[in-house]
Parts: structure tokens; sequence; C-alpha cells
């Protein structure tokens, strides 16, 4: 993704409004920043950010899974197939990601290649 396109998609969001932070485009959201541009052609989003996005994803899909546990003996058989291959990993790894992604990040990152 070029500078270019996460400006227009940024800017497409309700609210968003581009400023200038130390000489380099950036973006915020009810006067809080979450995203700037670090370098050339490189934006970085802000850490909080990146974690209340991992946490909302981590509990709606939750809420299929309460719906699994509850529900009623017949239904079950309807819930299996979605609840074994989409919540529960998507659950796993928004998890572990919340819990160890510090190190997640730093196995995955550009400098160990």
């Amino acid at each position: 993704m070029t500078a270019a396109d996460f400006r227009r998609i940024a800017l497409r969001l309700e609210g968003v409004e581009e400023y200038s932070h130390a000489g380099l485009p950036a973006f915020r959201v009810g006067g809080r920043k979450f995203a700037s541009l670090e370098w050339e052609d490189r934006f970085v989003m802000k850490d909080t950010t990146k974690r209340s996005i991992v946490r909302s994803i981590h509990i709606i899909f939750s809420i299929p899974i309460l719906g699994y546990i509850y529900s009623p003996f017949e239904e079950l058989p309807d819930y299996a197939r979605p609840t074994r291959f989409v919540f529960l990993p998507v659950m796993v790894l928004t998890g572990l990601w919340m819990w160890k992604g510090h190190v997640l990040r730093r196995l995955f990152s550009k400098r160990s290649a």
C-alpha cells in the first residue's frame, strides 16, 4: 500500500482530518492521532490503535461462542462448523496477539529476515 492509497482510505473515514506532524502528514480523529507517515512511503499506526482493533475483534468473535455454549442441544450442529473453523481460531489468535504480541512481532519483524 502506498502513502497515497493510505491517505485516500483514511480520509474516507468519518471525522478523520489530515495535519502536519514534524513536517510529515498525520491523521487524527477527534483530536487524537491514529496514524502518521514515518518515512517517505511508510505509514505507522499507533500501538494503542492496534490494541483497540485486536481487542474489539476478540470481543466480537466471542459472542457467537457464547451462543454456541448456551444454545439448545438441537441447534448445536448448526453452530459447530463456524465455531470450530472461524470463531475459535480467531479468538485464539487475537488472544495470543494480545498476550504475547511483542514476541510475535519480534519473530516476524523485517530485521530478522
